[in-house]
């Protein structure tokens, strides 16, 4: 069972506030422009919108694109594969000075 700790609680109720003041302030702002303008503003948000699921996509795409690439790796091949992660793990870490 995961347990919250105090400290990720309050970021986290502190990062929802600052997203809702920030929501409220942009509904502000767009209760002030034109009519004319409304239709521009929501082309320009929907066109960023559009954007951040096109780049989200080719993230995936790019991701799954490594999916299979060990499917013709012996067993023996793979266990050597592992251990040598693991070795170069501890090397790794074991260089590194503690906070």
């Amino acid at each position: 069972m995961l347990v919250k700790s105090n400290k990720t609680s309050k970021f986290a109720k502190k990062n929802m506030q600052l997203h809702s003041d920030l929501r409220a302030r942009i509904i502000d702002d767009i209760m002030d422009i034109s009519n004319d303008k409304l239709e521009e503003i929501f082309n320009y948000l929907h066109s960023k919108k559009m954007a951040n699921k096109n780049n989200s996509n080719k993230l995936k795409e790019k991701i799954l694109s490594y999916a299979g690439c060990w499917k013709g790796l012996s067993e023996e091949s793979f266990d050597d594969f592992v251990k040598d992660i693991d070795k170069r793990r501890k090397m790794s870490f074991s260089k590194r000075t503690t906070r």
